[in-house]
């Protein structure tokens, strides 16, 4: 059986004390050892990173006995500058992890939008409940990834009317942008989709829109955003995602419309245990298939898949 060295490179602030003992038991119950990044190297390398870890500063000789990459939790464009220094190691992304979260996350907040419950002390003679239903919904998402394909699914399965714009996957070249209820952001950050929605875009939209973003601050044109917001108190904006974070407060003073939460799409009470969970799974699946079949497994979630024509999608 094959035994490696697993480092975890970096914690997130949202994990357990008790994390890193867990996830040693983990590891050491496939005769792995795990180590910190700092201790000597004695075998080849699993590395298990997150957002936080810069390839290109790791020491060169980690690199070159790196055999794995598990990165569990977390967007993965940190890697884009070192794509080619991993052009040949496994990177697999834990996609089932945050999808889960993010689409829900992305369903708490629509339903916020569209008509919050009130409750009542004592009978209420109106029995009026102002609210929107999904399924009259008209939603257009903006990337057709791992969260995309699933918000899809969900929202059809309410009865909404779905249309998704990806350059990459699915292309709809003109959805009908005057009726579209809520527009959702759904992308990984590139060149390409930099600041996509700003004046341009959605001066497209109806002054009624639900603007919607748990992807990546980049996405969006903060400033634009702001002036369309101010211009049409009727339309609504949810960021989780910043051009800066952490996001200043006074830079958002006086858009009572625009509703912020601080990056936790992908979290939730029992997140550790779900990433702890894909790391065994990974590293079981490691330990004792061979490589193509291992490879073969792991396509859709493979980093190096996530490569059109030089640019990360």
């Amino acid at each position: 059986m094959k035994s490696f060295q697993v480092i975890r490179t970096h914690l997130s602030p949202y994990q357990s004390q008790d994390f890193s003992l867990r996830e040693q038991k983990i590891v050491e119950k496939y005769h792995h050892i795990y180590r910190k990044i700092d201790q000597p190297l004695e075998r080849d390398v699993i590395l298990i990173t997150n957002t936080h870890t810069k390839l290109s500063t790791l020491p060169k000789t980690l690199i070159e006995k790196t055999k794995l990459i598990i990165h569990p939790n977390s967007g993965y464009e940190n890697f884009e500058e070192s794509k080619s220094l991993v052009s040949t190691i496994p990177l697999v992304i834990g996609h089932e992890v945050r999808a889960q979260g993010v689409t829900e996350y992305i369903m708490h907040v629509l339903k916020h939008a569209i008509g919050q419950l009130s409750f009542h002390d004592s009978w209420s003679p109106t029995r009026v409940w102002s609210r929107r239903l999904i399924s009259d919904l008209r939603v257009l998402i903006l990337g057709y990834g791992h969260v995309g394909m699933r918000l899809e699914k969900i929202l059809e399965s309410y009865g909404a009317k779905v249309f998704v714009f990806d350059p990459y996957k699915r292309k709809v070249n003109e959805p009908p942008f005057e009726e579209i209820d809520v527009l959702v952001s759904t992308m990984s950050s590139n060149e390409a989709n930099s600041k996509f929605i700003n004046s341009d875009y959605l001066q497209k939209f109806r002054n009624d829109l639900i603007v919607i973003n748990p992807s990546r601050g980049s996405v969006v044109h903060e400033s634009d955003l702001k002036s369309f917001m101010r211009k049409n108190s009727s339309a609504r904006a949810y960021l989780d995602v910043f051009e800066d974070e952490p996001f200043s407060t006074s830079d958002w003073e006086n858009y009572p419309n625009i509703y912020k939460t601080s990056h936790i799409a992908g979290v939730d009470q029992f997140l550790d245990q779900r990433i702890l969970h894909f790391v065994d799974k990974t590293l079981s699946d490691f330990t004792f298939l061979n490589e193509q079949d291992f490879l073969k497994k792991y396509q859709d979630e493979l980093f190096q898949n996530k490569l059109y024509q030089g640019r990360l999608i």
